[in-house]
């Protein structure tokens, strides 16, 4: 213990080890998440972030991403995705913090969620 804390009290003191503590971190600022989720829905208000039916044959896995509306707001995962036959890959908080997507997490209004589905004629 006290040679720990001999070198911690060296690396204090040391001033090449302190030069680097005021460096710019290389992973960002942490808010790689929130700017994505807002871009995306930026996109998809727009009506920019969309695809024409045709595009896809019966069957095709999807990746959607939806607002948790009114009417979903206080089911679990597990009943959404029964609901709605998916799988929800990642909930997006309303600060765009990721959150894992737990079989009984409740889902709030607002907060977006990236599903995985299969594309389904409208019909059928």
């Amino acid at each position: 213990m006290i040679r720990l804390k001999s070198k911690l009290y060296h690396l204090k003191s040391d001033p090449n080890y302190l030069k680097g503590s005021n460096d710019k971190n290389p992973f960002g600022d942490g808010r790689t998440a929130s700017k994505i989720v807002e871009l995306i829905k930026t996109l998809k208000n727009d009506n920019l972030l969309c695809y024409k039916d045709s595009e896809f044959e019966e069957g095709t896995l999807i990746k959607i991403l939806n607002n948790v509306n009114e009417q979903d707001i206080q089911l679990s995962v597990k009943e959404y995705e029964e609901k709605y036959l998916c799988k929800i890959q990642i909930i997006f908080d309303k600060k765009g913090n990721p959150q894992f997507p737990y079989d009984n997490r409740i889902l709030k209004k607002n907060e977006n969620i990236l599903i995985n589905s299969f594309f389904r004629e409208k019909n059928s």
